[in-house]
């Protein structure tokens, strides 16, 4: 993912990160979701509604390199590596935003 793509990562496939991602598919922003887990909920879901929506682990390379980074209530915001993000200048936000 290079910035020129302008990949929008949603962290976190739970409710929050499900409803992200039906929200930026529905409005075509290209987007991928990362999880710590390796079975998070919706994963099935995702898979067979929206194939093109690549899921993968955390990585750093992938957030340092997104237009922006949706993450979700679970996330601590304070987290290091959400910190280095934001120090980094990718665009960091919640849902909400």
């Amino acid at each position: 993912m290079s910035k020129k793509q302008a990949m929008t990562v949603v962290v976190g496939l739970g409710k929050t990160g499900w409803s992200c991602v039906e929200f930026f598919v529905a409005r075509w922003v290209r987007c991928a979701v990362m999880d710590t887990r390796s079975e998070p909920p919706n994963r099935q879901a995702l898979f067979d509604q929206y194939p093109d929506v690549p899921l993968s682990d955390l990585s750093k390379a992938a957030l340092l390199s997104a237009h922006e980074v949706v993450v979700s209530p679970g996330v601590s915001l304070p987290s290091a590596w959400v910190v280095e993000l934001m120090a980094a200048g990718v665009s960091v936000v919640s849902d909400i935003d």
